[in-house]
């Protein structure tokens, strides 16, 4: 008896692979399809449901080589003999597998690295902030005094008298895009400094170049670290699907296989 589903179904081109297709490609494509259409990755997509079950019953039948002799041995007897297909029937198309994912990431790896990039980001606002106000209390509670450059080797350091008069030697905030830290030897720097603690100075000139720099590289640590600890997580996700499908059973080694007798009763 002569199986219509077969006649109106091309399980090869369902699976994406030619007649000529060896057990183990059918294999492999089917687990590859089934991991990528797995209910679990597409929640609520009835299309993605429909697929993934036309993938199942077309390894039902290719999977076994009993049903997948009789498979083809029907569908010959019908398109390649001269007998008129019945209306629906198709004849098998050829259709090329779907190409391998291209993207891969570790996922310990990645979440690790993510991480510290998060963590570097987090302790490099938590820097910026605390510099940014102290700056912000020394200029506003400061001093103002003119300090001369004593020395810029290893270190810029330059000298003031309070309005005490104790002299005081202090280094010297560095300043951006500069030579030797932003100070010429001898010159006199604005500054200012806190009486209670004069060790304490800042120049007093905008540090608004230095500060956005400083956010910059901070927003871009953050923002890479959110971005791996995504990406590792979302590649764990896909990992978990694929081994959830290549550990069970195809629905071939599932069911008995259909046994349909040569003569076609």
């Amino acid at each position: 008896m002569l199986n219509r589903e077969w006649l109106t179904t091309d399980y090869y081109a369902d699976l994406g692979v030619t007649r000529a297709a060896t057990e183990t490609d059918i294999t492999e494509q089917y687990r590859s399809l089934a991991w990528e259409l797995h209910p679990d990755r597409h929640p609520g997509d009835p299309a993605a449901e429909a697929r993934f079950k036309r993938i199942a019953r077309a390894y039902t039948v290719l999977g076994s080589p009993e049903q997948r002799v009789a498979y083809d041995a029907q569908r010959d007897a019908v398109f390649d003999r001269g007998f008129a297909p019945s209306p629906g029937t198709t004849r098998p198309t050829m259709t090329p597998a779907r190409p391998k994912r291209l993207f891969s990431l570790n996922p310990r790896v990645g979440y690790v690295l993510g991480t510290v990039l998060f963590g570097l980001g987090v302790a490099a606002t938590i820097w910026i902030i605390t510099v940014t106000r102290h700056d912000a209390q020394v200029r506003n509670q400061g001093v103002a005094v003119g300090a001369t450059v004593t020395e810029v080797r290893p270190t810029a350091q330059v000298r003031f008298t309070t309005s005490g008069g104790e002299v005081i030697t202090a280094t010297a905030p560095v300043l951006r895009n500069r030579r030797n830290g932003g100070y010429v030897l001898g010159e006199v720097v604005p500054i200012r400094y806190l009486r209670t603690s004069p060790q304490e100075i800042v120049v007093d000139e905008s540090q608004t170049a230095r500060n956005v720099t400083m956010w910059i590289i901070a927003i871009k640590l953050l923002a890479c670290g959110v971005i791996l600890i995504g990406l590792s997580l979302w590649q764990a996700r896909q990992r978990r699907l694929e081994l959830i499908v290549l550990r069970t059973p195809s629905p071939a080694e599932q069911r008995p296989a259909l046994h349909i007798p040569a003569n076609g009763t």
